[in-house]
């Protein structure tokens, strides 16, 4: 599913490009355009799996995925504008430029709007969850709230945390 979300992000990109910069002319009788389109498609999914874009739970992003996504779309660019210097002995810098910036938007984009989707519709589910008191310190608490929030599966919802310090033989006076 994410393979061909990304093909048609990068296919539409890259002529969106070319578009913005020469509106009227023909885009599909333009070489080295459809010489670009190809390069651009085979070496953005290499480097996205080079980079581990496909192996990610996106219900996890964050910016160490964007990051990814930068290195493989400017690497995927980098690697087109090479092609171009081939073919035509000149690199279309500013429809490059134009491609790569709408590459990164619109790939970043899509998956923030997945993980939002998906942070939607756990909210949704977390409705009919039974309510869960979660008893831990800093970050071993959070993370434990963070994973039944993202997980309606584990059928849980917290309703509050509570923060302990002390030893847990204590924990008999206090309750």
């Amino acid at each position: 599913m994410l393979f061909l979300v990304d093909s048609f992000i990068v296919f539409f990109s890259i002529f969106i490009g070319y578009f913005i910069l020469s509106p009227s002319s023909n885009l599909f009788a333009n070489k080295v355009l459809l010489i670009s389109v190809v390069a651009i498609q085979i070496a953005h999914h290499f480097f996205a799996w080079f980079f581990g874009l496909y192996r990610k739970a996106w219900t996890y992003a964050s910016i160490g995925e964007l990051k990814l996504i930068f290195k493989a779309v400017t690497v995927a660019i980098m690697v087109v504008a090479l092609v171009q210097l081939f073919v035509a002995q000149d690199i279309y810098f500013r429809a490059l430029a134009i491609t790569w910036m709408l590459h990164i938007l619109l790939i970043g984009g899509s998956r923030l709007s997945w993980r939002l989707y998906r942070d939607t519709v756990n909210q949704k589910q977390n409705i009919e969850a039974k309510r869960t008191m979660i008893v831990g310190a800093g970050q071993a608490g959070s993370m434990i709230v963070r994973q039944i929030l993202q997980n309606p599966d584990y059928g849980m919802t917290p309703s509050f945390s509570l923060m302990m310090t002390g030893r847990n033989k204590d924990l008999r006076f206090m309750v």
